[in-house]
Formats: structure tokens, C-alpha cells, sequence
């Protein structure tokens, strides 16, 4: 059971608690080595990438403008992420994700030159639902990205009212709202924001994280904290940005979704609630910390993603090996003569598909019924139920493939040999596997524990819009709000009369009669009703 001190102790003490646990786990497992300095994990294509992408380089490249060619020091991707993000433990400010990184912001209305004197002034006016600027004087740093999406940061040579300004920035630097956003009334552009000084909000979560969470969820929220290998299910990993139980279409989880989570933890798993011990605007600057760390790990697999299809491990030997001829400076030559296009762009357009899903978390409605649960008792409840059972058997829902045709979670999906849809090979191990490849065991029904929740509108979201990062389908599209109701009515039931499923047997899923593959995508024939053991490695990887 997790120790932490009472929700009343000031943060230094938690903090020193805090750190005296994380201290004693990690000298137990490690023995008396210091703690490594926190860093973030690169993605797994990342270290592949040709050394030059990755670390940068000096070359002679063609100057945009004159034409001419000069030689210059090219900024490689190590540099790059450095600069958006920082470390685990010294964020920085970047902008162009949709982080409340501080609340030292301005919006900027307005920005002029003065090419003599060499400054640029920018004109602030304060963010909406604030009534006042934040304190700004000579020396602070302002934070904010340029209409593609790129940082920049600049130190205050001068403050005069509402207008601060700072050495002189080329146009393109401009400060701009990213993605570009418009009055919906005037279809004016709408004013960008800037951040002054340091990312003060993630630095309050980054302490709070460290705390409460990082022995399991790890340093850069890999999963991997000291104590992770001992719990079953094994803790969430944030860098794919995948989480199971939100209340968003998308998948992506709204603030709300990850502070539900915090406040109330998750049942059958180890992650506890943090209610009453953090209050609501501590929470709220952990829930930016791990949203933040989500983004990060997101963008650098991105980043690797895109590189890798040219300038990857694989992607170098077959070009290496070809008719063409190519040697390894050839492969520099043509990755430095188009930097531009291979290095700052890619940064660039990788930014918005990692920043909007999260923007638009924020503002998209949780999934809602169209049809709200009907009131039912007696009769018509024991004939919703037997609808929704009838829906858990069916061959096109195929519920009992996976949790089982008694509801035990021993459907024969989870000794099938199913195929990996990322490789098209089938698994090295029987059973469904969720995204981060581990194997997986469905949910026993009987048992009436459900990690999402087990509200009634819990049960229709999962049912709705699946479970993202597993292999449960949503089935929105498929079953009428009055059927997905008959199957929550269903789930309620199950365990408190679990001989609903006495004796039931799903529509067959393939001709009986038919010679049963060696490795099926999808379950070939139903196993009888007796339970099957989830093997060792199956009861180790279940992730919560």
C-alpha cells in the first residue's frame, strides 16, 4: 500500500517525504547507486535515424535568400526537442501545444519595428477571463511560436504600459496563434499568446508527479518507474498518448477525463485515488504535467516516424545496397542539401496532428446518448436485460469471442494466436494484445469491476466508442442507443445472477465442420464453457 503524508503537511515536507520514499525503493532495487538524472526516453525508431539527423551537423548549404552557399551549423533533432521541451525536471515552453504552461500570459494585439534602433514592440492586452497583464519588467523572458508553429523566446529590453519590447525579430517570427484560430464574428485572425518567464504550472506538477507518481508511471511517464515491474496490471505508459477511458469520441482524454481518474483511481488496478490528499489545483497541475508528458512522447515518435522512411536504419542499408551506388556521405549530402525540408519542416508539421486532438478534447461534447436510459422495473427490466443478453451472444457483436460465452473473460480469443495488425505477423504468444504489445485478459464480467467505471454511462461509453488502446470495439455505429442500453441493463445484471449465462452458447462464428486454422485473426470455434486459466505471462501484462 502506497505511503504519502496527510493532505495538510506543506509541499516541502511532502516533497521530502516524497523523495525519502522514492529513495528507499530505488536503493532496495538498485542498491545504493544514486538515481539517474531523469531524461526522456527517445522512441524506439529514433536511435537508427542517420547520426547527423539526430545530433546535427556542419555543412555548406544554399542561403535561402541570396542564393549563395555558406557554411552554417544545422540544428539536428537532439536540439530541436531540447528546445520545445526541455527535460522531465526543467520543462521548457512550448507554445504551440495546447499546455497551460503558466499563468504569467498575454495575449499580443498588435507589433511594430523599429529597424534603426533594431526592436520589435509588442502591444499586450490580457487573456480572456484574466483582467490584468502579469507583472513584466527588463530581463523576463517572453515565450511564444511563430505562425508555422515554431518557438522563439526573447528578453525584455524595455516595458512602457502595455507595450514590452525586445530586440528586433524577423516577420516570419512574428507571434501567432497556432493552429490559426479566427473570430468567428469578424473572421479576424485571432491574437496570439505569449508566456513570461518559465513554465511555472508544469514545474508545480513536475513536484506533485515526482511525489505521488513517478515510482510507477516512471520519470518521463514511460510506465517504467521502479516499482512498476511488481504490479499487475502494470501502470500506464503516457508517450503514445493512448488512454482507455475517456469520455471523448476521439479518445484523446479531456482535462476532466485524466482529473476523474486522479480523484477517484481506477478499480482493480493499483492506481489509487489522490482524493482528499491533493485539492483541486493540485490535481489540475498533474493532470497538465502528464498531458504534457503524453505530448512529448507523441511528437518524438512522430518525429522518428517520418525520418525513418528515409533516413532510418532499414531505409539506409536498402539504400546503401541498391543498383544506385549510394555511400554513406551521399546519404548527408542529399539529408543537409534539403535541411530545410527534412529537419525544420518536419518539426513543424508534426506539431498541429499531436496539438489539436488535445485542443479539441477540450472543446468536443463527451460522448452523450441520444437516447437517455430508459426507467424500467420488473417486466420490462427483465426484458431489456434478455434483449441485451441476446446482444452479448450474437455473432455480430461478438462479445463472448473475447469474453467468454459465461462472461469469465476466457473467450477463445485469449488462446488464439491472433495477428499483430502494425506487422501483419501473427504474436509470438496466444491472446489479445493491446498497443503497447502486451497480452491482455477481457474484463470477467461477473464480477461487476469495471476500470472505466461501472455508471451506467461508463457502461455506454465503453460499449459506444470501444476502449482505445485495446481490442475493444465501440459499436455506435452498429447498435441503436435502445440496444446499447438493453446491454448495459445486461452488464448490471450479470453479476448479481450470474446463471443469466447458464448454459448459454454463441451464434457459431465459422462452419463447425470447417478444419480450424493454425492462426486465425478472429476466433475460429467457440470453447466449451469450463474456465480457462489465464497463463502466467497473460496474469504479468494485463495493463490497466
Amino acid at each position: 500500500m502506497r505511503s504519502r503524508p496527510p493532505a495538510a503537511a506543506p509541499l516541502a515536507v511532502r516533497l521530502s517525504l516524497g523523495g525519502w520514499l522514492a529513495g528507499f525503493v530505488l536503493v532496495g532495487i538498485t542498491g545504493c547507486e544514486p538515481a539517474p538524472e531523469p531524461a526522456f526516453v527517445p522512441p524506439p525508431k529514433y536511435a537508427g535515424l542517420l547520426e547527423e539527423l539526430r545530433t546535427g551537423t556542419r555543412a555548406e548549404v544554399e542561403d535561402f535568400e541570396t542564393g549563395e552557399r555558406e557554411e552554417r551549423d544545422l540544428v539536428g533533432f537532439d536540439e530541436a526537442l531540447l528546445k520545445r521541451f526541455g527535460t522531465p525536471t526543467d520543462p521548457a515552453v512550448f507554445t504551440s501545444l495546447p499546455v497551460e504552461f503558466s499563468s504569467q500570459r498575454a495575449e499580443v494585439t498588435e507589433v511594430t519595428e523599429d529597424p534603426e534602433a533594431k526592436t520589435t514592440t509588442f502591444l499586450l492586452a490580457p487573456v480572456a477571463g484574466t483582467e490584468a497583464l502579469p507583472p513584466i519588467a527588463v530581463g523576463d523572458v517572453l515565450h511564444w511560436n511563430g505562425e508555422m508553429g515554431k518557438p522563439h523566446e526573447a528578453a525584455v529590453t524595455a516595458v512602457e504600459g502595455d507595450a514590452v519590447t525586445i530586440p528586433l525579430i524577423p516577420f516570419e517570427n512574428y507571434p501567432a496563434a497556432f493552429p490559426p484560430a479566427f473570430d468567428e464574428a469578424t473572421g479576424e485572425p485571432l491574437p496570439a499568446t505569449l508566456v513570461v518567464g518559465d513554465a511555472e504550472l508544469l514545474e508545480q506538477g513536475r513536484d506533485l508527479y515526482t511525489v505521488h507518481c513517478m515510482h510507477c508511471h516512471g520519470s518521463a511517464g514511460g510506465g517504467d518507474g521502479p516499482t512498476a515491474k511488481y504490479l499487475h496490471p502494470l501502470p500506464r505508459d503516457y508517450r503514445l498518448g493512448v488512454y482507455k477511458f475517456t469520455s471523448t469520441g476521439s479518445g484523446v482524454p479531456s482535462r476532466e477525463d485524466l482529473t476523474r481518474v486522479l480523484r477517484e483511481g481506477i478499480p482493480g488496478t493499483y492506481m489509487p485515488s489522490f482524493h482528499p490528499a491533493l485539492n483541486a489545483a493540485q490535481t489540475a497541475a498533474v493532470v497538465e504535467y502528464v498531458r504534457w508528458l503524453s505530448m512529448q512522447g507523441q511528437y518524438a515518435g512522430a518525429l522518428a516516424n517520418e525520418a525513418d522512411v528515409f533516413y532510418g536504419a532499414q531505409a539506409i542499408e536498402e539504400r546503401l545496397s541498391s543498383e544506385e551506388g549510394l555511400t554513406r556521405e551521399d546519404l548527408v549530402k542529399e539529408l543537409t542539401d534539403a535541411w530545410d525540408y527534412n529537419v525544420s519542416d518536419q518539426l513543424t508539421f508534426i506539431t498541429a496532428p499531436v496539438a489539436e486532438p488535445w485542443a479539441l478534447a477540450e472543446t468536443e461534447p463527451p460522448v452523450t446518448p441520444g437516447e437517455p436510459r430508459p426507467v424500467l422495473t420488473g417486466a420490462e427490466l427483465a426484458a431489456s436485460v434478455e434483449r441485451g443478453r441476446g446482444l452479448y451472444l450474437q455473432k455480430s457483436t461478438q462479445c463472448a469471442s473475447c469474453h467468454g460465452s459465461r462472461g469469465l473473460g476466457n473467450g477463445p480469443q485469449t488462446v488464439s494466436v491472433l495477428i499483430d495488425a502494425a506487422t501483419g505477423q501473427p504474436y509470438a504468444e496466444p491472446g489479445i494484445h493491446d498497443v503497447w504489445g502486451e497480452v491482455v485478459m477481457p474484463r470477467n464480467l461477473t464480477r461487476g469491476i469495471y476500470r472505466g467505471g461501472r455508471r451506467p454511462i461508463d457502461l455506454y461509453r465503453r460499449v459506444h466508442s470501444g476502449i482505445v488502446g485495446s481490442n475493444m470495439p465501440g459499436f455506435g455505429d452498429n447498435l441503436s442507443d435502445a440496444q446499447i442500453w438493453d446491454l448495459v441493463n445486461f452488464l448490471l445484471a450479470l453479476p448479481l445472477d450470474p446463471s443469466l449465462l447458464d448454459g448459454a452458447e454463441p451464434e457459431p462464428t465459422a462452419d463447425p465442420t470447417a478444419e480450424e486454422p493454425a492462426v486465425a485473426a478472429a476466433p475460429a470455434r467457440v470453447l466449451p464453457s469450463p474456465v480457462v486459466p489465464p497463463t502466467a505471462s497473460q496474469k504479468k501484462a494485463d495493463r490497466s
